[in-house]
């Protein structure tokens, strides 16, 4: 028969084991926060880190020459404990993993070393009118369709969803509002097949159009093909390319990143600044100047981090260039940005209060509050149209204004211009 004694060592083994493997768990996740998933250094430069956490690291890649925290170069693989100041270096631009594990023991996760070059770029802070058309047509949701015989009926209901780009219709392509119209007016059927694409991935669907009292088939499907607004570009390359807003073109009824096909940003105008309030995000209301003079280049890409693509206009010699600073060399404490309030860009104080450098949220890397008295005058701080705005610290760039807090407008957040350049 089990003893008290017995019953109460097994007792305390058990809570010692939960002790243990909850400490274990909180860890894991706690160094997984503190830990970024990719990392960029430049070529043929030093790169210190310390992260003083108790984990081991392996430093895998081809030829990748390594500075341990004990200065020692190699050229194959090295461990190497991340309780410890260390340095990064590599001659080679390519990609390397390092294989981080708690202990020495339990894997936690992969960070991604990015060797770049580094680079100049001319920072902007320039105004710009933006319009994009979609690659296929944006599916906004669905609705009901009243049929011949008076019934409402939602046909395209759980079949097509938000978020959805219609390619093809009865497999015709179609590019644009326009053309799915037309494509609907020739059905002689209710049957229509649409290919879709949904996350990725294209699909086939089947939707049954309902026959309306003129004699015409709906599918009860609200779309969109594309979108125009103000931003601001926040750099140019020497080699004519571009980087502006700092975050993504979103639909503003489904919250997608939209996918892209075309698009230009021209010069633009501000008539108005609205300023922003607590609860409400003020706006710099401008107009966009679409004619052929007034177009400033063509839109390639729109990314998580920003829209990028060509600047057709001339380089001016006198335009200043700034190097980049990496997510590591970022400090919290004075910086400016630059941005287009009136008829010129102007720099101005803010203060960089936080920064996020493993945030999951790239658009958030930071947080910055704006100090200048000019700009707190005329705008109250961050207002729609300012993201894109370049960051500037110790004369050089290390990101973009991306978002606003609607509640302080005199903060908002920032992405790290690595993200910007890396897509």
């Amino acid at each position: 028969m089990e003893t008290l004694k017995s019953r109460y060592k097994r007792f305390l083994y058990l809570f010692l084991f939960v002790d243990i493997l909850l400490f274990v768990i909180f860890s894991f996740f706690w160094i997984r926060g503190r830990v970024p998933e990719k990392i960029f250094i430049f070529q043929n430069k030093e790169t210190e880190f310390d992260f003083s956490l108790p984990i081991e690291a392996n430093i895998q890649g081809e030829k990748a020459e390594v500075i341990s925290n004990h200065s020692e170069k190699v050229k194959e693989n090295i461990v190497f404990s991340f309780q410890e100041p260390f340095s990064l270096y590599s001659q080679k631009k390519g990609s390397y993993d390092i294989s981080l594990k708690l202990f020495g023991v339990i894997p936690i996760r992969r960070i991604n070393v990015d060797v770049i070059e580094e680079k100049e770029l001319i920072p902007s802070g320039r105004t710009v009118g933006i319009e994009v058309n979609t690659n296929g047509v944006l599916v906004l949701g669905t609705g009901e369709v009243i049929g011949r015989d008076g019934r409402k009926v939602e046909p395209a209901r759980n079949i097509v969803c938000t978020g959805d780009y219609i390619k093809s219709v009865n497999g015709k392509n179609v590019e644009t509002k326009e053309e799915l119209v037309s494509s609907l007016k020739k059905l002689q059927e209710g049957i229509t097949y649409l290919t879709l694409e949904r996350k990725g991935e294209m699909i086939d669907v089947v939707v049954e159009g309902v026959k309306t009292k003129d004699g015409s088939y709906k599918l009860g499907i609200w779309v969109r093909d594309d979108t125009q607004g103000i931003g601001t570009m926040t750099y140019i390359t020497d080699d004519g390319e571009f980087g502006a807003l700092g975050h993504g073109i979103n639909d503003v009824d489904t919250g997608v990143l939209m996918d892209v096909c075309s698009g230009s940003i021209y010069e633009a105008g501000i008539y108005k600044v609205v300023k922003g309030e607590k609860g409400t995000p003020g706006e710099l209301s401008g107009f966009i100047k679409k004619d052929t003079q007034s177009k400033l280049g063509t839109i390639t890409q729109n990314t998580a981090h920003g829209i990028k693509g060509k600047f057709q206009r001339p380089l001016a010699d006198s335009w200043e260039r700034k190097q980049i600073a990496l997510k590591q060399e970022v400090k919290r404490g004075k910086g400016s940005i630059l941005c287009q309030i009136g008829s010129e860009v102007k720099e101005y104080e803010v203060e960089i209060e936080k920064i996020y450098a493993n945030s999951i949220s790239k658009s958030k890397g930071m947080v910055i509050k704006i100090t200048d008295k000019r700009l707190l005058e005329q705008t109250n701080g961050i207002v729609q149209g300012m993201s894109g705005s370049p960051i500037l610290q110790n004369n050089k760039i290390i990101g973009a204004v991306t978002h606003v807090f609607v509640q302080d407008p005199h903060r908002g957040y920032g992405t790290f211009i690595e993200y910007m350049l890396e897509d």
